[in-house]
């Protein structure tokens, strides 16, 4: 319990509120929630959210939270040029550290479970169908999940 009052004490003080979560996915949780803290990388994060929204197996169940860390690079205009009614974008009134951000946006996600993904990271095609059906099927107990791709050269992000 005391932690929880630690992290809401912190959100306080760095700008976090509820009237600034934008949705339009109304009262409907979803199931899982795809949570990516950045700061001033808009083209790469453009790229990463038009792998996850253009995926044919993204659906309903599934929001996309970004936690937008006082980016001076046009990030938010970026954002705001996606319509999909499944993006929460959220952004801070004064920058924090990327760890900071990384519980921030963990933090605003609304979902059962979490997949905390890099903004610069691009999604398989396969992948969220597939972990959706798991997370379906076997009702997992674990509630946090991390994204790790390999680059061209075998390397895993």
């Amino acid at each position: 319990m005391h932690a929880y009052v630690l992290e809401l004490e912190l959100l306080g003080r760095i700008g976090y509120s509820e009237q600034k979560r934008e949705n339009g996915m109304g009262n409907k949780e979803p199931l899982l929630s795809i949570c990516i803290p950045t700061r001033n990388r808009a083209d790469v994060l453009n790229l990463c959210l038009k792998s996850i929204v253009e995926d044919p197996d993204f659906s309903d169940n599934i929001e996309i939270v970004v936690s937008d860390n006082c980016s001076t690079d046009g990030t938010y205009s970026k954002l705001q040029e996606i319509k999909d009614d499944r993006l929460v974008v959220h952004t801070l009134d004064k920058p924090v550290t990327a760890f900071q951000n990384y519980n921030i946006v963990i933090q605003i996600a609304k979902s059962q479970y979490v997949l905390h993904v890099l903004d610069k990271e691009s999604f398989n095609v396969d992948y969220l169908s597939g972990f959706i059906d798991y997370l379906e099927s076997y009702n997992p107990n674990f509630g946090l999940v991390n994204y790790a791709s390999k680059d061209r050269e075998g390397e895993t992000s």
